[in-house]
């Protein structure tokens, strides 16, 4: 495959350089759900160039999609964004079989924890978020001229994809009770990268690329501000911006550019309108495994994520009370250690075969490892967390979760009954899911919670 590969590469090049090319030492950087990357060397001319090719993956040929995307990043590169220089784009109308690109390679960490740990140790969070904001702001700047229209960009970002979904859970409700209620100020329609976070840069000292530009629209640009700092992309920094410094060090770096500086309350608004975006990402890639187009584990786990965009909603709005998300005690979850169907239980293999995955380390024995633990943890704490949601709910004539959130959503106060009946029915999902997620209850320092919400539960 990776010569028949090669030879595709060296042909595609050759006929837009109309001049002989060589490729060599082509390797896979990663195979993913939608493209595919893979690094070579090119002598082009005598010259020797290391570049990347992007590529749609089998089954998922979008040539259009792959087209406006280096369209994108060329009309971004002369806005002076970091940027890997474009060689060469193709529709999959040739040797290479599916839609790409072919752009500079350039040298950085891409990984998330990894340069968190980095940052720390050199303490330049503050620089790189003001570098962010920059960044963005040179994003926001580039010209929506021809080249971008005849790519097909279009308005996104503004309309609410969620109506149906939104019902199945309380949370949510509250959250997009809460955008209703205070909007942001219109912006002008802008350049939006759709996706700019920490993954999609690449850092070697300051940030020397913006990557993955394939969910380029049009629309409001501090909805890239709100995305840099949903909590996910964080990665278990408490830094909210990206990870790296404080909401008002990345408007420092973006007003500094730009010449005008987003409100820190729209900031919140997107941030809270992307984290409920997240949450229906992590439902829609669960449900390529649950209809049975990808038997992928990856996808299968991740739906269970919905649950932490459940409670960084409620700590985002400053409603998240960690004393109604403790797990049942070993009186009421204990792990039997014989079963009916003899000895060992059902829920100590799982917790064995969870142990010694874990001590594995490599990325598939994690994915086993947590799989393992999610269904050990619902086999033994399930019924008691059921048991106690359901307790709330008819405390307040109520008998399903989505009664509640119908309920929310026509604007029942918020009560602390109300509230623990919320609570319990993350605490279902959660707890099951990731006990520690429940412990993190982090509020970045640079935002008064009080301010908020302050009227809405009384």
């Amino acid at each position: 495959m990776s010569d028949e590969l090669r030879s595709a590469v060296e042909a595609a090049l050759a006929e837009h350089r109309a001049q002989a090319v060589t490729v060599d030492d082509l390797e896979p950087i990663s195979m993913g759900a939608s493209k595919d990357l893979w690094r070579f060397r090119a002598t082009i001319g005598g010259q020797t160039h290391r570049l990347v090719l992007r590529r749609d993956s089998p089954g998922r040929a979008n040539p259009d999609g792959m087209r406006r995307e280096a369209a994108v990043m060329q009309a971004a590169s002369r806005a002076g964004v970091p940027v890997p220089h474009v060689w060469w784009v193709g529709d999959g109308q040739d040797a290479i079989g599916a839609p790409a690109i072919i752009m500079d390679h350039v040298e950085g960490e891409s990984l998330p924890k990894r340069i968190l740990r980095t940052v720390e140790a050199n303490g330049t969070g503050v620089a790189l978020a003001q570098q962010l904001g920059g960044i963005a702001a040179r994003v926001h700047s580039v010209e929506l001229g021809d080249e971008l229209a005849v790519a097909g960009l279009s308005m996104g970002g503004t309309a609410e994809p969620y109506e149906v979904a939104a019902a199945q859970s309380p949370a949510i409700e509250i959250a997009r009770r809460w955008l209703n209620e205070r909007p942001p100020a219109p912006g002008a329609p802008s350049l939006v990268h759709g996706d700019l976070r920490l993954g999609n840069i690449l850092v070697d000292g300051d940030i020397r690329a913006a990557l993955d530009w394939e969910l380029a629209h049009l629309g409001d640009p501090v909805e890239d501000l709100g995305w840099l700092c949903v909590r996910v992309w964080r990665f278990g920094s408490p830094h909210r911006a990206a990870g790296f410094g404080s909401v008002g060090d990345l408007l420092d770096g973006y007003a500094s550019v730009a010449g005008w500086r987003p409100s820190e309350h729209d900031v919140l608004w997107w941030e809270v309108r992307g984290t409920i975006r997240w949450a229906f990402m992590c439902l829609k890639q669960a449900g390529r495994f649950t209809d049975g187009s990808e038997p992928s584990l990856e996808l299968a786990l991740i739906g269970r994520r919905f649950a932490e965009n459940e409670w960084d909603l409620l700590l985002a709005l400053g409603l998240a009370d960690p004393d109604l998300m403790v797990a049942p005690g070993p009186e009421d979850g204990a792990v039997e250690s014989i079963s009916r169907h003899g000895a060992p239980s059902g829920p100590v293999l799982l917790e064995a075969l969870a142990s010694e995955l874990t001590e594995r380390g490599d990325y598939r024995s994690r994915l086993l490892a947590r799989a393992a633990g999610v269904a050990m943890r619902e086999s033994v704490l399930g019924p008691e967390l059921v048991r106690v949601h359901a307790e709330h709910l008819r405390a307040l004539g109520m008998e399903s979760e989505e009664e509640l959130a119908a309920e929310i959503r026509g604007g029942v106060r918020l009560t602390p009954e109300v509230m623990a009946a919320v609570h319990s029915g993350i605490a279902q999902r959660l707890l099951v899911w990731d006990p520690s997620y429940a412990e993190s209850t982090d509020v970045p320092s640079d935002r008064s919670v009080g301010e908020i919400w302050p009227t809405s539960t009384s």
